[in-house]
């Protein structure tokens, strides 16, 4: 059993492997998440030892480990050996239970920060001893980190800035050429692994979802979840402009609009719509408008724009139609809670 975030990752593995790239079709998983073909080839070469779920997993633990014993030769390298650091960082390390959590997500999360981790290691021996055995694993890891995972690039960036930090105060080539080599490794191997997966299917790739649709995700009123949240509206959006990145980016929201609980709402960032200078279809001015609540998800977004915000159609019922179509199920006692509007 494989989570779903990391069963389109697995999938297409297996599919490569019969030479079978249907898996970047339109639509489809990974080509609506193109930053998951770095986790495709990882399952892939992993494949040549084992296709079986278990032995993925059983590899993220191996590097969940790795990954602690990393942190604390680290701490060991920084703090002197002293003992007792050395003990409360193995102690909190492993009682930090979310790397256990993304075990079971079985892709490039683990991996990734396995690497960056080993970077740090080979950045501190390289400027300890300036050998440059050190230094080539420190840019070789630093790429696998980052082509596992993008977000690890702040890592490359910090190894980047504590080479030049180090440039002032030594003035040596070779860690201004560390530097370079760290940005260079952070960047051209992911371009070159999508340019190879776009020469393989046809050039069908189109950078997968635009960002505005995972900003806009999640702070729809009709789903029950916190913004950001997944909820398969960027996929849907997406499909809804024929996987064209433009056209979905003029559909993803810059700001959201509804009626909710300033007191629930509110912890998410919503305020009262009147103070973007919207105003509620058909309320007399003057009336009671807290019930209507906006965000901006892009910041900026209304500024200079005022109008009117008028109710989807298909979010009112008829009243008489709705309490027929109630009739068909047991009755319940209809109830007004705290909190509710109507």
């Amino acid at each position: 059993m494989i989570a779903p975030d990391g069963s389109g990752a697995h999938n297409g593995s297996v599919l490569m492997r019969q030479h079978d790239f249907s898996f970047l079709n339109p639509g489809q998983d990974i080509y609506l998440n193109e930053h998951q073909l770095s986790f495709v080839t990882y399952e892939y070469l992993i494949g040549f030892i084992s296709t079986d779920v278990r032995f993925l997993y059983a590899v993220n633990l191996l590097q969940i480990i790795g990954i602690n014993f990393v942190i604390w030769k680290l701490t060991d390298r920084c703090f002197g050996q002293n003992h007792k650091t050395n003990l409360y960082v193995i102690l909190f390390s492993f009682l930090f239970l979310p790397q256990f959590f993304f075990l079971a997500f079985a892709y490039g999360i683990i991996p990734g920060l396995f690497f960056i981790l080993l970077a740090f290691l080979f950045l501190d021996k390289s400027l300890e001893s300036g050998n440059w055995k050190h230094m080539i694993l420190c840019v070789i890891f630093v790429m696998l980190a980052v082509i596992l995972k993008g977000n690890n690039i702040i890592g490359s960036i910090t190894i980047a800035i504590l080479c030049f930090l180090r440039i002032l105060k030594e003035k040596k080539w070779r860690l201004i050429l560390l530097a370079v080599l760290v940005m260079v490794v952070s960047v051209l191997p992911g371009k070159a692994f999508h340019a190879w997966y776009n020469k393989e299917t046809g050039g069908v790739l189109c950078g997968g979802k635009p960002k505005i649709l995972w900003i806009a995700m999640g702070t729809e009123p009709y789903y029950n979840n916190a913004a950001g949240w997944y909820n398969g509206c960027s996929d849907w959006l997406f499909s809804e402009a024929g996987y064209d990145p433009e056209k979905a980016t003029e559909l993803g929201c810059g700001a959201v609009c509804f009626e909710g609980n300033i007191d629930f709402y509110g912890k998410s960032g919503f305020k009262y719509a009147s103070e973007f200078n919207i105003h509620y279809h058909g309320l007399p001015e003057g009336e009671d408008a807290s019930f209507f609540l906006c965000k901006e998800l892009v910041p900026g977004y209304l500024d200079g724009i005022t109008g009117e915000y008028a109710t989807p159609e298909g979010y009112l019922v008829d009243e008489q139609e709705a309490d027929e179509f109630d009739k068909q199920f047991p009755y319940k006692e209809k109830k007004k809670l705290p909190g509710q509007l109507f």
